[in-house]
């Protein structure tokens, strides 16, 4: 009776495990119709390839090539800027004595056949500097490339002689004595000699360089007439201020 039940528990465990086998069998099965039913499913998806062909290194490096353009034209935009502004050019000495109108039609007729410009102006006259290079920006005439600020060294003016001291100069030492005593320490003679002296004095200076624009530059190739007479109407204007 045992050896019966033993054998009748081994097929039932032969039993389970065949069935199990099915099973996974069944399951392997199924996953591969999956896996052959899948790319169409994912075909909808992106493909993400582990290395770029030739198309794409050819798309990466033109991103790359337009990516270093723009500094690449910055860099050669300011150094050519930089070149124009060490050359040599014309310099307005702006003065207290002309509105700032005045410089701003000089600097125009200037830009005529110059590309760059200065505004010099000492104190008293810087005011009148930058509002000349303002109208300059807001005519679009030009364009302020730069600015400098300084402090030059300027001899001061040397008061003309008065009547009463020319002849007191030629006056001989005796007479200046019997007709006037002077104190050797008086206010007048130490402020002579303050002003006589000729020490320097220190001003301050603004140098504007302004850049003629490409749609003037433009503008004057168009109507190569048009900005003779305005020049030519520009020095008569300035004739007339003079006279």
């Amino acid at each position: 009776m045992s050896r019966e039940k033993g054998q009748g528990t081994k097929s039932s465990e032969q039993q389970a495990t065949a069935a199990a086998g099915e099973s996974t069998t069944t399951s392997i099965a199924a996953g591969a119709a999956t896996a052959q039913s899948a790319p169409s499913s994912t075909s909808n998806l992106p493909q993400f390839a582990t290395a770029p062909g030739p198309s794409g290194l050819e798309s990466e490096l033109g991103h790359t090539d337009d990516a270093r353009k723009i500094p690449a034209a910055t860099e050669s935009a300011s150094q050519s800027t930089e070149e124009a502004v060490g050359r040599p050019r014309q310099v307005i000495a702006v003065s207290a004595s002309k509105g700032p109108a005045a410089f701003f039609n000089l600097a125009r007729k200037f830009l005529v056949t110059d590309e760059m410009c200065d505004l010099s102006a000492l104190e008293g006259a810087i005011v009148s500097a930058v509002d000349a290079a303002h109208l300059l920006e807001r005519s679009k005439l030009a364009t302020i490339v730069r600015i400098q600020t300084s402090y030059v060294t300027v001899e001061p003016k040397r008061r003309k002689p008065t009547p009463s001291t020319a002849t007191t100069d030629s006056t001989t030492p005796s007479e200046v004595m019997q007709g006037h005593t002077v104190s050797p320490g008086s206010p007048g003679e130490s402020h002579t000699r303050r002003t006589s002296s000729g020490r320097e004095l220190r001003r301050a200076r603004i140098v504007i360089t302004v850049k003629r624009t490409d749609s003037y530059k433009k503008w004057l190739d168009d109507n190569p007439l048009q900005a003779i007479i305005a020049g030519d109407a520009e020095d008569a204007v300035d004739a007339d201020e003079e006279g």
